[in-house]
């Protein structure tokens, strides 16, 4: 396998039959993790197609890239190779970050005038297991007129339902047209033949310093491809990561009904299952569909399993300390109370937190 580390080198596809082109971003500390993605993928693979998997990084070390090679290297119809975005990024330093948004997450957004050679590729993100063949979501048909394909994002389109902020960010800074067919952006396939013929790095990165974007990436994407969107069926991102009960009542009181049934329909049996939430499997062990995450985990390079499972112990730990239960008391008792005299995104709730001193 190839291991590419220098970003002036152009990438071709790895294989000349039946190629099916994967983007992943991650950063040095999310390897782990990305691990597990791998060999989901692996395991859920087939013997038709050949798996050209590439990975943009800023700093994912030389041992780190030889451990994942070596985990994907007995099968001849996977290829892993590493690309260097950092000269390219230097020039957009101004970008929205924040503790919950990394530089990884515009990553793909350099996919189309990087990757010259490819028409498309399907874009997975690091916090994902899939349960189906991935080279069946690739090989869907995209015509010229799409910029992507991708799953609305159900519960995004319900809290838009019930939230009057969340309307006045859609109209005044994303300006959708629909904003019932908002979609996710954890898994997209990419017409990169499409994007390229209008849009350039420089413009779409441009385009992402101007607002400090709720969901960055996402947000960005949906402004720029909206109505241009081929619509995948929701088994293709399930989205976990917080109180189940919480987030289908949501769904169910503030959805339209058809896109209701439709989710619920395939929602016990996902192809891809994507933990979006702030509760990760490898923190939470008890989230939804956490138990599939840690049998795959259970068969990746031991060093990272390791890691994952003293993390796991220390987060745990963490949790019992009384700072922590301080913590998730003021979080469930206050903040219904401050949201309410405060409401999220309103330029009250910005002098709250300047007089906290909270970013």
């Amino acid at each position: 396998m190839e291991n590419i580390k220098l970003d002036t080198m152009e990438l071709k596809p790895a294989f000349i039959e039946n190629n099916v082109a994967l983007l992943l971003c991650a950063g040095n500390l999310y390897v782990p993790y990305l691990s597990v993605v791998l060999q989901s993928i692996l395991e859920n693979s087939s013997a038709v197609y050949n798996y050209d998997i590439i990975i943009f990084t800023s700093d994912i070390s030389i041992e780190n890239q030889i451990i994942l090679q070596e985990q994907l290297q007995a099968y001849t119809n996977f290829s892993i190779r590493f690309y260097n975005v950092v000269s390219v990024m230097e020039s957009y330093m101004n970008l929205y970050l924040s503790k919950y948004y990394t530089i990884e997450i515009y990553f793909r957004l350099l996919a189309p005038n990087i990757l010259k050679s490819y028409d498309k590729i399907l874009y997975l993100d690091s916090d994902i297991i899939v349960q189906e063949d991935v080279a069946k979501l690739y090989t869907i048909e995209l015509s010229k007129e799409y910029l992507l394909a991708a799953c609305r994002d159900i519960e995004w389109i319900a809290t838009y339902n019930a939230n009057q902020i969340e309307k006045e960010y859609v109209n005044d800074i994303l300006k959708l047209k629909n904003p019932q067919n908002y979609f996710q952006s954890g898994i997209i396939l990419l017409n990169l033949e499409t994007f390229r013929n209008n849009f350039t790095n420089d413009l779409i990165l441009q385009f992402a310093t101007t607002q400090n974007w709720t969901f960055p990436d996402q947000d960005i994407l949906n402004s720029v491809a909206q109505e241009r969107v081929l619509f995948l069926d929701p088994v293709w991102n399930i989205i976990t990561g917080w109180s189940e009960k919480k987030r289908i009542k949501n769904i169910h009181k503030n959805l339209d009904k058809v896109l209701f049934k439709e989710y619920m329909a395939v929602r016990s049996h996902p192809n891809i299952i994507h933990y979006a939430g702030a509760e990760k499997p490898w923190l939470f062990d008890d989230v939804a569909f956490a138990d599939k995450w840690w049998q795959y985990l259970s068969r990746i390079p031991i060093l990272y399993k390791k890691n994952i499972e003293d993390n796991l112990l220390q987060a745990k730990q963490e949790r019992k300390k009384l700072k922590y239960k301080l913590k998730r008391f003021i979080k469930k008792i206050a903040m219904p109370f401050v949201n309410l005299f405060f409401p999220k995104g309103s330029e009250r709730r910005k002098k709250f937190k300047e007089k906290l001193g909270v970013k």
